[in-house]
């Protein structure tokens, strides 16, 4: 799903990757890359959209990821 909607995303605004350099480039414009390896649990994962038919999409897949993650919560706290 995140793959499918970056490939979908316009490319960043010129005028705000003129702005930035180094490490903040790098970082900005990572978001916009598709994701190669399956995220680790230290990872912070971004639910990329562009309109309201990518909420909708991940609307739909939350139901699934959920209870995966709540249950690693539950395990982390004891």
């Amino acid at each position: 799903m995140q793959n499918a909607i970056i490939r979908r995303m316009p490319p960043p605004p010129a005028d705000v990757v003129d702005l930035l350099t180094g490490p903040a480039l790098d970082w900005y414009l990572s978001h916009g890359r598709e994701v190669a390896i399956p995220y680790s649990p230290l990872d912070d994962v971004w639910f990329r959209h562009r309109d309201a038919q990518d909420l909708a999409d991940w609307f739909r897949l939350l139901p699934d990821l959920l209870p995966t993650a709540v249950d690693e919560v539950r395990r982390r706290l004891g």
